[in-house]
Parts: C-alpha cells; structure tokens; sequence
C-alpha cells in the first residue's frame, strides 16, 4: 500500500492504492479508502468480502496510519465466562 495521507490537522485518512489478500482469495485489489474525521462508517457486504480483514489490517497496524492516528478493533465475540460483563469489560481495557 502507499503511504497514507492525512490533512494538515490530521483530521482525514486517505490510504490509496493498496490490496489484501485472504489464503487464495483477492479481497482488495488496488483500493482506496478515505476517512474523515467526525463522520460515522459502517461496513456493509456479503459474508467472507473482507469487512472484518480490512479491520483487522488497520487495528494491527499491517496497514500504514498516518502519525498520531490509531485504529482499535472490537471482536464481534467473546468466550463464555462466568464473570459479570462489567468485570470483564474492566479486565480487557486496562
């Protein structure tokens, strides 16, 4: 992927030009995604796209963020446990 792009005041993400590929599957060829700051996204497509992978790639930092930018995945599920959700919500973000 290219280097990404962001404003002057580091307010909008432009990654351009860049592909993903799952095991035998192009996912992303040759895309572009451009974010803007304050403005709320959803993913929508049939199942095995590559919503969660393109996720995936920007939380693990496979993708190039521009400085300062971060990007945080929150998985879809968690394993059984007997603890309050409260707890555990406690536990996974400290």
């Amino acid at each position: 992927a290219s280097q990404p792009d962001a404003d002057s005041e580091g307010r909008e993400i432009s990654i351009r030009d860049f592909s993903i590929h799952a095991p035998g599957l192009p996912l992303f060829i040759s895309a572009n995604l451009h974010l803007a700051a304050g403005k709320r996204y959803g993913l929508l497509g049939p199942n095995g796209r590559g919503k969660t992978t393109l996720l995936r790639f920007l939380a693990s930092g496979r993708m190039p963020l521009p400085p300062r930018t971060s990007c945080l995945l929150v998985e879809q599920e968690v394993a059984p446990s007997q603890e309050p959700v409260v707890q555990q919500v406690r536990i996974s973000t400290h």
